[in-house]
């Protein structure tokens, strides 16, 4: 299976929280390929600017276990829901071209990496799963 992977962080040191997040996906995906590292506001206006990212790569494990993988991760890193500064975000947003996170589809934290990575012109034709 192909899975699309939303990387973001906001922390002081985001730009080493993102190229370290970035090489943990590219240790068990194959076929890894990832966008530019690119700044965006906050989505609310108010917190401080993000660095993000798109990874897409292939593996067997089921769904279930690629999400475990991403949270454990997360955790790992200091990850705490309940500051506003996000040390490190992954979120799996599209498994082949079933789309599991329907809003990251309308966001420009995740669009402008995720067309860089399908060549400007590739939106997902099937189902949204909620």
């Amino acid at each position: 299976m192909k899975f699309v992977i939303g990387v973001g962080s906001n922390s002081a040191d985001k730009k080493q929280r993102m190229d370290a997040a970035i090489e943990y996906l590219a240790s068990w995906l194959d076929e890894f390929e990832c966008s530019s590292v690119y700044s965006t506001r906050a989505f609310n206006g108010i917190d401080a600017d993000y660095l993000n990212a798109v990874v897409c790569g292939c593996c067997c494990l089921p769904v279930e276990e690629v999400v475990s993988r991403l949270k454990e991760y997360e955790s790992a890193s200091g990850r705490n829901h309940s500051e506003k500064d996000v040390v490190i975000d992954l979120d799996l947003v599209l498994v082949d071209d079933d789309v599991l996170r329907p809003r990251d589809m309308e966001r420009e934290y995740f669009m402008l990496g995720y067309r860089e990575l399908m060549g400007n012109c590739h939106e997902p034709s099937s189902r949204i799963l909620r």
